[in-house]
């Protein structure tokens, strides 16, 4: 099953004030992990920004 162009766009809504607060100034690598420099933060959820939240940007 695919999504349609009408959902993709709802999901990028829904994930792009996640996503903005989980992207780092610059890339870095990241203990423990292979691979180039990351411009994500994979350790932790950025601070004051939990499920509720993460709905109610929606």
């Amino acid at each position: 099953m695919r999504f349609s162009l009408a959902e993709v766009e709802q999901l990028g809504a829904r994930f792009a004030a996640l996503d903005r607060r989980l992207k780092l100034p610059a890339a870095q690598r990241a203990p423990g992990f292979q691979g180039p420099p990351s411009e994500y933060e994979p350790n932790a959820m950025p601070a004051g920004f939990g499920m509720e939240e993460f709905i109610s940007a929606w």
